[in-house]
């Protein structure tokens, strides 16, 4: 009888573990879905920066903002992202994509 308790443990332990990395997997391919919407607006970001950088090419101001150094910033960040979701041996990160930190603002 130890016997077959013992196998019905193994099982109901199998059981529990496949149901929990089920579980993990699933919240996993919901946050990889998410962190690419991410992807997305950090694309229309830099749509929109390129477009206001553009329109304000001929501003005179002593101080003007640095749209350059804000689309540098936006397109290193997407591309961390995106290399984080392309990796193929999934690693423990400890803190998010490293950015860069150029000032925002440019005095004349």
């Amino acid at each position: 009888m130890s016997i077959t308790k013992n196998i019905i443990k193994n099982i109901a332990l199998v059981s529990l573990l496949s149901y929990a990395t089920v579980g993990q997997a699933e919240q996993y391919n919901q946050q990889e879905k998410d962190i690419g919407k991410i992807v997305k607006e950090l694309t229309y970001l830099i749509q929109v920066s390129q477009q206001l950088q553009y329109k304000y090419r001929g501003d005179k101001s002593k101080i003007k903002f640095n749209y350059p150094a804000l689309i540098q910033q936006l397109k290193a960040t997407r591309l961390a992202t995106q290399e984080y979701l392309n990796q193929e041996l999934y690693e423990i990160h400890k803190a998010p994509p490293v950015t860069h930190k150029p000032q925002l603002t440019k005095v004349k």
